[in-house]
């Protein structure tokens, strides 16, 4: 069982792979899943991030779809040189989504290359103060452009902590979903025995501010890399009359979402 587990966790976790598709290749595969949409790169202080958009002329609420860590690790002690996902999972998602209002937004140094993309951003700083500022910088450039009021917030694994990070500090954010979200990434570490994310925010610490936003938590069943305990610890911290709704899914981590998500996605708001 153990190793079955090491095993597993090394394919979905750290995207261990015996013919890893090059940059531009991955970039393609995202490109050609959003064929339909607008290609646009995000320019912030610290980071620049890959989007893709759809957006009508009046967008009162935009879905932002925040990508997870991607390929961050080649096997469990080599960091990948790039993150960009090779199954880009929240843009998956977001196909899924019939809102006319829609934008994906990748995490810092997807689909990029920059000398700013240090590993510590997709390792132990994946959740960086830095990153959770260029999101913020972003989501304020959206706004101004488009003139919507408010936002809704769906992440995909380390994407969801970045989703509540973000909203931690708005007033603008309506609902935050979470698909297979690591909402509390020192539980997550100690789980799996892995090293501690000592750079990173944690979603965990900011319920304080959380607790009058609207929040939907899917986790996965036979999800082995970010299992029930890790929302369930994030969870403990709210009060028991608080906004918040948990759905389980007959799903693992990376694997059929989707079916579920278009019925969630696109019931009325």
């Amino acid at each position: 069982m153990k190793l079955f587990f090491s095993i597993t966790l090394c394919v979905l976790l750290y995207g261990c792979a015996n013919n890893i598709p090059t940059l531009e290749q991955r970039l393609k595969t995202a490109v050609n899943i959003g064929s339909n949409l607008k290609t646009n790169y995000m320019k912030t202080e610290n980071f620049t991030l890959f989007s893709l958009q759809q957006l009508s002329e009046q967008c009162e609420n935009i879905h932002i779809y925040i990508e997870g860590d991607g390929f961050a690790w080649v096997t469990k002690s080599k960091i990948s040189n790039n993150p960009t996902p090779i199954n880009p999972v929240a843009l998956k998602l977001m196909e899924q989504d019939n809102s006319p209002c829609k934008i994906y937004l990748a995490r810092p140094c997807q689909y990029t290359e920059s000398a700013l993309c240090e590993r510590k951003y997709w390792t132990s700083g994946r959740f960086h103060f830095r990153i959770i500022q260029s999101y913020q910088t972003t989501l304020d450039t959206i706004k101004k452009k488009y003139k919507n009021t408010t936002f809704k917030l769906i992440g995909y694994s380390g994407g969801a902590a970045i989703a509540l990070l973000i909203a931690a500090k708005r007033d603008d954010i309506n609902q935050v979903i979470t698909v297979a979200g690591n909402l509390d990434h020192a539980t997550w570490t100690k789980l799996h025995n892995i090293t501690p994310l000592t750079k990173s925010l944690n979603p965990i610490d900011y319920t304080n501010h959380l607790k009058t936003i609207d929040q939907l938590h899917l986790i996965g069943s036979k999800d082995m890399i970010i299992p029930r305990k890790v929302t369930q610890s994030y969870i403990n911290k709210f009060p028991l009359n608080n906004k918040m709704k948990l759905i389980h899914v007959n799903s693992d981590h990376t694997c059929c979402w989707y079916k579920t998500f278009f019925s969630i996605i696109n019931s009325k708001e």
